[in-house]
């Protein structure tokens, strides 16, 4: 056959192994056997001895071809072709070709060999019991647990191992209540086929059979897959069968305490105690603040395509547990055993990889239980469903004896958390701590209203308000970007700031009650905003405020509450009308003025306040508008009005 070294170089680096300089000609014969071994079923590969690759200026491929001495080339040609067929079991026979080099001199050797169906064993000596070879992307590697297991169940010398009868069960370890149940669910179920047809029989063309008599006994086997599924105590047989749910409530595993559960029974049992407690775990915030206010931790739905896919594909050949690990921002899912035979690295955390079950059967009732999604759908749907979700993406992390899936929180959660820890801190009076979360929760957010409500409420209660307008004016907070309530908390507490003679203060307080009386207000907030102008002595301006919420919002009219803040806004002006009266200092035309201002208010507060006393709707209510009015009433009779 005529080879090409250009069309070689062109091809993955799986398929050849360059060797310029032949060091060991014993890892000639390793790399054959593992390119006849084919585990990754590409078809064979190439040795090529006495030629390296390079890449030329513009990154192309380009053989070297430096060539073997005819000593050299007859030595490792004969020694390699020697051990093929003498120590390679069963023996492999690949073809040589010889091309020549960038000297007369020399010659490059060329092994080519195609896969096999067969497994091919290398003894390096005569101590040696054997080594079967694999390659691993550009590598040549000794095949071992998980990878020898693929490799002897692909070259048909062991059964997958949910297909293997287990020697020790029988039909009475069966639980034909739970395996009626399955069956029943997926529409397989016939009530005039005994238990023992049923576990014999195939059901459908894709499904497999669950048991088989055993030749040397005549004992109808249970497989492993269907202990699995239906046996009362499934551990007694496969001690792997175990599912560890641990659960941390920091970020690692340093913290002092944690929960730890060990899960038994079927996997249809694990999966839905998995799932209970992961529902715990699981909850949802309301964030108004955020676009989507009912905030989920996790999507559902990834995380039940995230413990299906490690109860149904991890190796149960290996002795280690499914680890299922919950963090306070993350959920790692570790399942023994690496990718199925065939699942590229690279395709899998892409979540473009082809369909490969490595236990058919549990996938097989699995999917028809919807328990998990069409063939090869798993990994894309946990990707999507937490871009829906709002989440990071997740993370897969594919080691040689595991891989492990890690779906990261919500990132508003952590903010919510840090939230309430401040809150805690607060209702604690640990006003230092309080403000060591909330601080940077306002500078990464300064405008999230709920974080600067608790911000102010720590001013309050620390009696600072003061490092409101400190922080105010470190972040250049732009108030016009507040919403009406976190304007109002916000201009309450700095306008508690007695004595404080800051201009830029005082018309930033007069500049959020602007704002936050320009919408429409609901009466609550409606009266924190006229009690905050009374309280800073501004009455004229709280009844001018009253004035055009009533005018925006007419049904604002009605309430009480309001109504009484206006009558008692008109009584504490006709107050100031009656120190003039009783002034020394004032004209006797002053005090004509301000006698019949102060009649006209008491009048005007003694109307609001009956409207009040008819509005009022609770027992407290009535109580304040009646009190409000008595002392009206009171200062009408000492006037003699």
């Amino acid at each position: 056959m005529t080879i090409d070294l250009a069309e070689i170089a062109a091809r993955e680096s799986e398929q050849v192994e360059w060797k310029e300089d032949v060091a060991d000609w014993h890892d000639v014969v390793r790399t054959l056997v593992a390119f006849a071994n084919d585990l990754a079923g590409l078809g064979g590969g190439y040795v090529v001895c006495g030629a390296g690759e390079r890449q030329d200026a513009h990154g192309w491929p380009r053989v070297e071809l430096v060539g073997l001495t005819s000593a050299r080339f007859k030595e490792i040609e004969g020694k390699v072709l020697s051990a093929c067929s003498q120590h390679v079991e069963p023996p492999i026979h690949p073809l040589v070709d010889e091309l020549p080099a960038a000297s007369a001199e020399r010659r490059v050797l060329i092994f080519t060999i195609t896969g096999s169906s067969e497994a091919h064993q290398y003894r390096e000596g005569p101590q040696d019991g054997g080594q079967y070879w694999i390659r691993q992307g550009s590598r040549t590697v000794a095949a071992r647990n998980g990878s020898l297991r693929h490799l002897l169940t692909r070259k048909g010398l062991r059964r997958t191992w949910d297909k293997t009868p287990h020697p020790r069960a029988t039909v009475a370890d069966i639980d034909a209540l739970a395996l009626r149940d399955v069956l029943q669910r997926i529409g397989y179920w016939d009530p005039a086929r005994s238990v023992e047809a049923v576990l014999e029989a195939r059901l459908s063309a894709l499904a497999p059979r669950l048991a088989e008599v055993e030749a040397l006994t005549g004992t109808l086997r249970p497989h492993n897959a269907a202990l699995l599924m239906f046996a009362s105590v499934p551990q007694y047989f496969i001690e792997s069968a175990v599912v560890v749910f641990s659960i941390y409530p920091g970020t690692d595993r340093s913290e002092p305490y944690a929960e730890r559960h060990e899960m038994t029974g079927s996997i249809f049992e694990q999966e839905r105690r998995i799932r209970e407690l992961l529902n715990t775990q699981n909850y949802g915030v309301i964030d108004k603040t955020h676009a989507d206010a009912n905030i989920q931790k996790y999507p559902e739905k990834a995380l039940r395509e995230a413990v299906i896919n490690a109860l149904v594909h991890r190796d149960y050949e290996d002795r280690e547990p499914i680890r299922i690990t919950v963090f306070y921002d993350r959920v790692e899912i570790l399942s023994p055993g690496s990718l199925p035979l065939g699942v590229d690295h690279e395709a899998f955390v892409r979540g473009d990889s082809p369909a490969r079950w490595r236990n058919h059967s549990l996938a097989f009732f699995c999917n028809r239980l919807k328990l998990a999604q069409a063939e090869g759908q798993g990994i894309p749907t946990i990707m999507l469903s937490m871009k829906d979700g709002g989440c990071p993406a997740p993370i897969f992390r594919v080691g040689e004896m595991s891989v492990t899936c890690i779906l990261p929180a919500h990132p508003r959660h952590g903010l919510m958390r840090a939230l309430m820890d401040a809150e805690r801190a607060l209702l604690m009076r640990d006003f230092e701590t309080a403000e060591q979360r909330l601080r940077p929760l306002l500078v990464a957010d300064p405008y999230n209203y709920r974080t600067l409500g608790v911000f102010c409420d720590l001013c309050v209660l620390s009696g600072q308000p003061e490092k409101l307008w400190e922080l105010i004016e470190a972040l250049r907070l732009d108030v016009t970007q507040l919403n009406a309530a976190a304007q109002i908390a916000v201009a309450e507490v700095l306008a508690s700031a007695a004595g404080s003679e800051d201009e830029a203060m005082q018309a930033t307080i007069d500049r959020l009650f602007d704002l936050a009386s320009a919408g429409h207000l609901q009466e609550a907030y409606a009266q924190r905003l006229v009690a905050s102008e009374r309280r800073r002595g501004k009455h004229r301006q709280a009844i001018e405020l009253l004035d055009r919420m009533w005018t925006q919002n007419p049904a604002l009219r009605d309430s009480s509450g309001l109504l009484r803040h206006r009558g008692q806004a008109l009584v504490d002006l006709a107050k100031g009308c009656g120190s003039i009266t009783r002034s020394r200092t004032a004209s006797p035309e002053v005090k004509a003025r301000a006698t019949t201002e102060q009649q006209e208010l008491l009048a005007q507060a003694r109307r609001d306040l009956s409207r009040a006393l008819e509005q009022a709707r609770t027992t407290l209510d009535r109580e304040g508008a009646q009190r409000s009015l008595d002392f009206v009433d009171k200062l009408r009779r000492r006037q003699g009005g």
